[in-house]
């Protein structure tokens, strides 16, 4: 029993109030800094700001306000951030989509949400059209493509006041997004992670893993995925994120080539696709490695980088982490995060 009490003295004070204000912190020392990064493009923390200004500027002209649904369907890109700091901005709760999903799970998401509208890109707008005709969605589709494609390139003045992003003061328990269990065991399950969690979430990971305004975050799961949620760890460092593209995930070779070319420096990779990197790839950009998804068992810590083992469900963010080179016993699932406590329990 001491050893579980002492297990679970995690009791941390944050840093922020809320994501949005880590941004805008980050935003005001680090606006040249790069946030977002991939093959196509780039945007630095004050073109990001005009990004998002100028999406929730289209969102208010859709109507779409406070306390309702919207579902995000965008590429591997700089959008899958954008528009959920959009959405927190505004207060909206987001639901963010994976491409790979067959159109009845998408529209079986869309309506069990209760989504008012869907944001897009050019390249889903037929397809998201024919979903909602097939499954008679009654749901607006919103085209972002616009707001680049438009060729006004202006940003908003680093430190002036306009180029903040504006947000829901005490929003802190709200919910910021809806994610969806893969379903395996029957329907999908909807889970509602609150601003908090994530806040708390975030700032445990920056602390654990080191992660800096130098860093970049590479995020190789399902934007769809809980641990996608590590995308928000640049915002809160003034560091930088990146989508690794659909065609390369599950190619070890092509995934740290891609991981080189842009730096990237942490990242979350699922259990058995961990240990093929671990085991084939000798020299990579990589600091920090963490995996998650299955049992790890026995590895043997790669010596530039560290490796650690998360665990936890869903509906908890993850609970539990540890390095791997620290580690005493295999099946340990490691220790808790912050603000977070354990408990074990009998059959009662």
């Amino acid at each position: 029993m001491n050893l579980l009490d002492s297990l679970n003295k995690t009791e941390t004070e944050l840093r922020y109030n809320d994501i949005l204000e880590a941004f805008n912190d980050n935003l005001s020392k680090y606006a040249n800094n790069t946030l977002v990064i991939d093959d196509n493009a780039k945007y630095t923390y004050s073109e990001s700001a005009y990004l998002i200004n100028s999406l929730n500027s289209l969102l208010k002209q859709n109507e779409i306000s406070e306390n309702e649904t919207v579902t995000i369907f965008v590429d591997r890109n700089h959008w899958a951030l954008l528009s959920s700091l959009s959405c927190l901005s505004l207060g909206v709760t987001y639901v963010p989509i994976d491409e790979n999903y067959p159109d009845k799970r998408i529209a079986f998401m869309i309506k069990q949400s209760d989504s008012k509208a869907i944001i897009t890109t050019d390249p889903f707008q037929t397809r998201l059209k024919n979903i909602s005709e097939e499954f008679e969605l009654k749901t607006d589709i919103i085209n972002i493509s616009s707001l680049e494609n438009h060729g006004d390139k202006t940003v908003l003045e680093a430190n002036s006041n306009s180029d903040y992003v504006d947000y829901v003061e005490d929003s802190s328990n709200d919910v910021a997004c809806i994610l969806y269990t893969s379903g395996t065991t029957g329907t999908p399950k909807a889970v509602q992670m609150t601003r908090l969690g994530i806040l708390n979430l975030i700032e445990f990971y920056i602390d654990s893993t080191g992660f800096t305004e130098e860093d970049v975050q590479g995020i190789f799961a399902s934007v769809g995925f809980d641990v996608s949620l590590e995308q928000f760890a640049s915002i809160f460092t003034g560091g930088a994120v990146t989508y690794v593209p659909n065609e390369i995930r599950l190619d070890i070779k092509k995934l740290n080539d891609y991981f080189i070319k842009h730096n990237v420096t942490h990242t979350l990779i699922t259990t058995q696709i961990a240990k093929l990197f671990v085991n084939t790839i000798s020299k990579t950009s990589l600091k920090y490695l963490q995996t998650a998804g299955e049992k790890l068992g026995e590895i043997k810590p790669p010596k530039d980088y560290v490796l650690s083992d998360v665990y936890g469900p869903t509906e908890a963010n993850y609970i539990t982490s540890i390095d791997v080179d620290k580690n005493i016993d295999n099946s340990s699932v490691g220790f808790p995060n912050w603000n977070t406590k354990l408990y074990v329990l009998d059959n009662e």
